[in-house]
């Protein structure tokens, strides 16, 4: 199987990974189903926005409960909302952290959520119950809550089920669980009810940036016309079209699975993991791209080092796996109870590194570049403001996390990752167009080829790692190479129309001669040519000189024909006394 067949599986096989894995849900409506030997598990987390400021309340939980009707023990609701102190130190989720040790019993984490943890709810506690049959005739009783959250400010709200009370009095006061459960999650009833607080502005952001991405791909696709016409779309233009295209593709699933999350409150891992795909795609071969450009691809030079093509294909493979690892650890080995991001995790780190990492190599690239190239001094400095800001977004909204609201981080992160990238996109596409609101009288891309060559000051076969040589540019030594070369052409071309010419003369008195033979019969036996009676004095002795005694034999016969052709090719010293002659014919380079 050849290599680039392994790669076209591997990224296959990623897709379908990410696009399955993301499994994490965005709560609204959660539906499910439990029986095995546990006593308390965890349902769902979701943040209810605060009371308007005239006393309208926001959120609202609405649950539907069923269990075995012959159950010894009854259901109840742990709601986890209030924070804790560990150690002197408050913490937004210290109850919720106590209560979520394995070590607790259901009982005692019913304690800590109905003394200052949050809410202990038993059921039915006076609410209708309907009971029902299924299938398989066991009966089943069917409980209805709905309340709603007296918030001063967004908060996390942990859902629960334990089947157990409150006081344990006895050794076996617990029971295990045997449920059905509907959970309908509600912030108000706008639009957006069934996001969660800490996703909020998600549906309107892919919208607006869908939009945006729209014109954006009419300017790429533009852009890819114009260079084509004029022979210049070059590979680096191609990823970042293929990039734009990554990422109309990435906000294209963002706002179908927005859309339909809005309308029906059921979430879409799938579709999800797919936008998730085709966005670190668009990233992959933005980054890739801008890398290349750093070190001179396609601006000053049209081929990069072997090392330092070894050391692009190296990182980008390295990024490659640590992006996707990252989305595949959080999917598949973060407990959906841990308030934990995606660049929280381990692999998440890894790939923030690799960000800053890219930046400082990013930033060595384009030092390297300036040192060979002055002339494009200007330019990349601008593409190192434009490229590093980018680079550096995510790194740096990571680092300033720590100072923002724990629900208020996701909404951040997403917007500034999407408006960095799209200012980027937008601005390099610009930069490529031929004609676009003149930014490309500063992209060196477009000067001719000659003139590109001509701006290199570092010695000829010189490459960025001063350790890989092989010339690929014209100096003075080979222009005047190329110049002497032309004029021993022209040359010989001259010479070859002088000989041409002389031929022609030659085997045109020839034909004449054999003719005026063969109807007279009189020869000159002095040359050994058959001679006209009227022929020309003139004729006669032309025909003669050039000739000479090596033909006075050669022209009786027709079959001796191809040696007296031979005899006409003179010595060198006559080729240069013909010259010398006909001095026009010599080109003279200066």
């Amino acid at each position: 199987m050849t290599k680039a067949s392994w790669s076209h599986k591997a990224t296959v096989l990623l897709a379908l990974v990410i696009a399955s894995g993301l499994r994490h849900a965005r709560a609204g409506i959660v539906e499910g189903s439990y029986r095995g030997s546990e006593t308390w598990m965890y349902l769902d987390r979701f943040v209810f926005n605060p009371a308007k400021s005239g006393g309208e309340l926001m959120g609202r939980l609405h649950m539907t409960l069923d269990y075995p009707s012959d159950t010894a023990t009854t259901p109840s609701i742990m709601l986890f909302y209030k924070g804790g102190d560990e150690d002197g130190v408050q913490k937004e989720f210290g109850y919720w952290e106590r209560a979520y040790n394995k070590g607790l019993k259901c009982h005692e984490k019913a304690a800590i959520a109905s003394m200052n943890g949050g809410t202990y709810i038993p059921l039915p506690g006076g609410r209708n119950v309907t009971t029902y049959k299924d299938n398989d005739g066991r009966e089943w009783s069917s409980v209805t809550l709905e309340t709603y959250m007296n918030t001063h400010r967004s908060r996390w709200i942990f859902i629960t089920v334990g089947n157990c009370k409150m006081t344990c009095t006895t050794r076996f006061c617990a029971n295990s669980l045997d449920i059905k459960y509907r959970l309908v999650l509600t912030n108000g009833d706008g639009n957006d009810k069934y996001f969660s607080a800490d996703k909020a502005w998600f549906w309107e952001t892919s919208v607006i940036f869908f939009a945006l991405y729209v014109a954006l791909a009419i300017l790429a696709w533009r852009t890819r016309l114009a260079l084509l016409s004029e022979h210049k779309y070059h590979h680096s233009v191609r990823l970042l079209v293929a990039s734009i295209a990554a990422s109309f593709l990435s906000l294209l699933f963002q706002v179908v699975l927005y859309s339909q999350f809005a309308s029906t409150g059921i979430d879409n891992p799938r579709l999800e993991g797919l936008a998730v795909f085709c966005g670190l795609v668009a990233e992959f071969l933005l980054l890739l791209m801008t890398i290349l450009v750093a070190k001179g691809w396609t601006i000053v030079r049209h081929k990069i080092s072997a090392l330092g093509r070894v050391r692009i294909a190296a990182y980008m493979t390295l990024y490659v796996v640590s992006s996707a690892g990252c989305w595949i650890y959080y999917a598949y080995f973060v407990d959906p109870a841990d308030i934990i991001y995606v660049y929280s995790t381990v692999p998440g780190a890894v790939f923030v590194s690799l960000r800053g990492a890219a930046f400082a190599w990013f930033t060595y690239a384009i030092g390297v570049t300036l040192r060979k190239y002055q002339q494009k001094r200007a330019f990349y400095k601008k593409f190192w403001v434009l490229v590093g800001c980018w680079i550096l977004t995510l790194p740096a909204l990571v680092l300033i996390n720590s100072l923002v609201d724990i629900w208020f981080r996701a909404k951040v992160v997403n917007l500034l990752s999407i408006l960095s990238t799209f200012l980027c996109q937008a601005v390099l596409c610009s930069m490529y167009h031929p004609t676009l609101c003149g930014l490309n009288r500063n992209f060196p891309f477009h000067a001719t080829t000659f003139a590109v060559l001509k701006n290199k000051t570092s010695k000829p076969g010189e490459s960025d790692d001063a350790k890989i040589h092989g010339s690929n540019t014209f100096d003075e030594a080979h222009l005047l190479r190329a110049f002497e070369l032309s004029s021993q052409m022209r040359h010989s071309v001259s010479m070859l129309q002088t000989y041409t010419s002389d031929l022609h003369t030659f085997l045109d008195d020839i034909r004449l001669t054999n003719k005026d033979s063969s109807s007279n019969g009189k020869h000159d036996i002095e040359s050994g040519i058959a001679v006209h009676p009227q022929m020309p004095t003139q004729r006669k002795d032309n025909l003669s000189k050039p000739i000479g005694n090596d033909l006075k034999k050669s022209a009786s016969t027709e079959g001796d024909l191809e040696r007296a052709l031979a005899a006409v090719v003179a010595p060198k010293s006559a080729q240069k006394a013909n010259l010398e002659q006909n001095p026009a014919k010599i080109i003279v380079v200066s």
